[in-house]
């Protein structure tokens, strides 16, 4: 019951992550289709910088939810006694893949924030 629930849990913050990512680079290309008008491109470039500092900070608590919910369900699976330990593993590790790639995730969100920063520091 345990892993199958950390799998749920890993599968729901994966997924959560992976949908940031894919708003975060929306909101990068939709920066490139702004009109020339300056006043348009100040306002598309503070609203890429509020997508990603919120991205980056939600990928990051929904990952370390992910690694306390994992490492709380083996913890649980442990109190049933010995012979859990299998089960208390696969939980923990679920959590921790599911951490990981969250990590990974916030990783590529910063990348992007800060290519947009060098890019705007040129012009």
């Amino acid at each position: 019951m345990t892993p199958w629930l950390a799998g749920v849990l890993s599968l729901l913050s994966l997924g959560f992550a992976f949908r940031t990512l894919v708003a975060c680079r929306r909101a990068e290309r939709g920066l490139r289709a702004v009109d020339p008008d300056p006043f348009e491109q100040r306002l598309a470039e503070k609203e890429l910088r509020l997508v990603l500092g919120l991205g980056r900070r939600s990928v990051l608590g929904v990952g370390r939810a992910a690694l306390f919910g994992g490492t709380g369900l083996g913890v649980w699976a442990l109190t049933g006694g010995s012979t859990h330990y299998l089960e208390a593993a696969m939980a923990f590790g679920l959590g921790f893949a599911s951490w990981a790639g969250c990590g990974e995730v916030h990783r590529r969100i910063g990348s992007l924030a800060e290519s947009r920063r060098v890019s705007s520091r040129r012009q």
